[in-house]
C-alpha cells in the first residue's frame, strides 16, 4: 500500500505540474485564418446570423470528430478556406452511444478537447456548434436549420465508429447535403 500511495502522489504531482504549466497553443495556419475570414458570419453562438450569412449556394459544415479536434492542420478547414463566399459552420456532436463505451476519463478528455477546440476557433474569430445526440439525427437537423448544402468530414478509420459515420453521411445525403 505504501508503493501505491507513493505512485498516486507522484501521479498527482505530475498532473498538477502539467495543469499549471502554460499550454502551448498551435499556431494558426494561413488556411485556418482564411477559414475564419470566410466564416466570421458563421459564429455558431448566434445561429440566426449564420443563417443570414449563408449565400444562395448554402452554408458549408465542417464536422469535427473525436480524432481530429484541431484547427492548425484540419483537412476540412483547409477545404473550406477555398469557399470564401459561403458561411462555414464548425460542428461537433457528442454521441452518447460512443461515450458509453469509454471510461469516465475518456469522456472527460473528449470534453476538454472540445472545449480547447472551441477556444481555438473563438481565438480565430469563429465558434463551434456543439450538439449532443445521435449524429445521424443531429447533423441533418443542424444542416436544415442553417441552410447547409455541403459537408466536409474526415474519413472515419476506427472500426467501432465506421457504421455510425456511414449512417450519418447517408442521412445527410438523404437530406440533400453534399458530403465529401
Amino acid at each position: 500500500t505504501g508503493a501505491a500511495s507513493a505512485s498516486a502522489a507522484s501521479f498527482r504531482r505530475r498532473r498538477d505540474r502539467t495543469a499549471s504549466s502554460p499550454a502551448r497553443r498551435p499556431r494558426a495556419s494561413s488556411s485556418s485564418r482564411a477559414v475564419v475570414a470566410a466564416a466570421n458570419a458563421a459564429n455558431a453562438a448566434d445561429a440566426a446570423d449564420a443563417e443570414d450569412a449563408s449565400s444562395s449556394s448554402g452554408a458549408h459544415i465542417v464536422w469535427f470528430r473525436a480524432g481530429d479536434l484541431r484547427v492548425h492542420d484540419h483537412p476540412g478547414l483547409a477545404e473550406a478556406a477555398a469557399m470564401t463566399t459561403r458561411a462555414v459552420i464548425p460542428l461537433f456532436v457528442f454521441d452518447p452511444s460512443e461515450i458509453a463505451h469509454g471510461t469516465p476519463s475518456d469522456a472527460r478528455a473528449l470534453h476538454e478537447a472540445v472545449v480547447a477546440l472551441r477556444a481555438s476557433l473563438r481565438a480565430l474569430g469563429s465558434d463551434l456548434v456543439v450538439r449532443v445526440g445521435d449524429p445521424s439525427m443531429e447533423m441533418p437537423s443542424v444542416a436544415a436549420a442553417l441552410g447547409a448544402t455541403s459537408l466536409a468530414a474526415a474519413r472515419e478509420l476506427e472500426w467501432a465508429r465506421v457504421a455510425g459515420w456511414r449512417e450519418t453521411l447517408a442521412a445527410l445525403r438523404a437530406a440533400g447535403v453534399k458530403c465529401d
